[in-house]
């Protein structure tokens, strides 16, 4: 069959990644990869429950703004377009006191 990315959550998270999502698909074997725009993201876990899988992940790092998220196996790929939002790094982020912009 053909995997199929459902959702993720949550959608929006920093842009200096590190950050856990759940992606939910219908299937997915254990060494399903994901992506999040061109960036690797780190795989957790894939867990399977009763209507499909779980994919826990630690985002990439990666420029703000929205990316595709696309699961990755073999021939097989699944993708949302658009469906994960970097966010500008929080007020207060080490390396950007000194260049708040509101």
């Amino acid at each position: 069959g053909s995997m199929k990315l459902l959702y993720l959550s949550p959608a929006t998270g920093p842009a200096s990644g590190g950050d856990f999502v759940r992606l939910v698909a219908d299937e997915a074997p254990p060494d399903v990869g994901v992506l999040f725009g061109d960036a690797t993201a780190e795989v957790l876990r894939v867990v399977p429950f009763a209507a499909g899988v779980y994919i826990d992940v630690k985002t990439p790092r990666t420029a703000p703004g929205a990316v595709d998220v696309a699961l990755v196996a073999a021939a097989d790929r699944s993708v949302i377009a658009g469906a994960y939002r970097y966010a500008r790094a929080p007020l207060l982020a080490e390396s950007d006191t000194t260049r708040i912009v509101r």
